[in-house]
């Protein structure tokens, strides 16, 4: 029996029209019965399904999101050289969705958790914030403004009363390499919006 992509999106209880837009909602589909239809839907594909979904789940962390697009990934690519590869869903990851993640990113997700953090208001204080979760792998959940905007970005989620990176391959894309750019740009921008204000407040003085 064939399997159609949209098999695992009909029946899968975690649909992308779960993922709202500005809502703070903490999701995983770590629950069995949730996992269940993607085993199914994988059987006919694959001769271990649920070990494939074992490590699909080890990438996405259950993001609903992410764990529909390797699963729409594996099947596309289940006769692909790169999925019967030795590292096949590892392959996938990165050949599909991490490298060139920019460029690669439709539907579109990782570009807008970018963006979220890039034009922040609180730019600066969210970046140093993300940078200790990246550095400690976890920190206390205290509901800080910085805290709920950043769980609100997608990037991290609350577990246990911790925040943490939300999975794997969020972890990847968003790296300490990615957010030492993205400091940079902060401290640069920071300094140029310091010297229009001295500007600005010269030309005020001597008026």
């Amino acid at each position: 029996m064939a399997v159609r992509t949209h098999h695992l999106c009909r029946d899968a209880p975690w649909r992308v029209s779960t993922m709202v837009p500005n809502v703070l909602i903490d999701v995983s589909i770590a629950i069995s019965d949730e996992v269940d239809p993607l085993v199914q839907g994988l059987e006919p594909i694959v001769s271990h399904p649920s070990q494939v979904i074992a490590e699909v789940l080890e990438w996405t962390g259950g993001q609903p999101f992410l764990t529909q697009k390797l699963c729409k990934l594996i099947v596309q690519e289940s006769d692909s050289d790169t999925f019967k590869s030795a590292n096949g869903i590892e392959a996938l990851v990165r050949e599909n969705i991490i490298e060139n993640w920019e460029a690669c990113d439709e539907p579109e997700h990782l570009r807008t958790i970018r963006d979220r953090m890039k034009w922040s208001q609180r730019r600066k204080p969210l970046l140093l914030l993300y940078q200790q979760i990246l550095h400690q792998g976890k920190v206390k959940a205290k509901d800080t403004p910085e805290q709920m905007e950043l769980r609100l970005s997608g990037l991290v989620v609350k577990q246990q009363g911790k925040l943490r990176v939300t999975n794997r391959i969020l972890r990847e894309v968003f790296n300490p390499t990615w957010l030492d750019e993205l400091l940079a740009e902060a401290d640069i921008l920071s300094q140029k919006l310091a010297v229009k204000l001295a500007i600005k407040t010269n030309l005020f003085c001597k008026c």
